[in-house]
């Protein structure tokens, strides 16, 4: 499977700046932080926002059918307004199963309990990070989730 705007095949672990991030939280100062750290990484292509769960799907339907590039990786916190993390991944499961297959979860959350944590991971979550998320916690996990993903390390690339 391709993005429309990467067309960077499945098994092929991303170079500097390639992703494309979805940061799903509510709390303005994390977003903030979480995006700076993205760029610091850089792996960030781009790092787009939503305030809660229902708007993370409305953005993810508009990917599917529109010119928007999908993400690679979307960042998830559990206590939102309108609709929660849990509620998010429920309804993610329902989208395009072929347009959201390269998408990896991870949970961002300064609150989730191990009851959560267990229930997140049963519905796609790869991994579990603490808020605020920095350099050191994120990096390990995006080259985890892409050496899953492929043969060659990113080291390599």
């Amino acid at each position: 499977m391709y993005h429309k705007e990467n067309p960077r095949p499945a098994d092929q672990p991303p170079s500097r700046g390639a992703l494309n991030f979805l940061l799903v939280d509510d709390d303005q100062l994390c977003l903030f932080i979480h995006r700076r750290v993205l760029q610091l990484t850089g792996y960030c292509n781009s790092a787009r926002v939503a305030h809660h769960g229902k708007h993370a799907i409305d953005i993810l339907n508009k990917g599917v059918s529109g010119p928007e590039p999908m993400p690679d990786i979307i960042l998830l916190d559990l206590e939102m307004p309108t609709m929660g993390g849990i509620a998010f991944l429920q309804a993610f499961h329902k989208l395009d199963k072929q347009s959201t297959a390269r998408i990896a979860i991870v949970l961002v959350s300064s609150s989730a309990s191990e009851r959560d944590k267990k229930m997140a991971m049963s519905l796609g979550v790869v991994q579990c990070l603490s808020k605020p998320l920095t350099r050191e916690s994120i990096e390990p996990v995006i080259e985890l989730i892409y050496q899953k993903r492929s043969p060659r390390s990113l080291t390599n690339t």
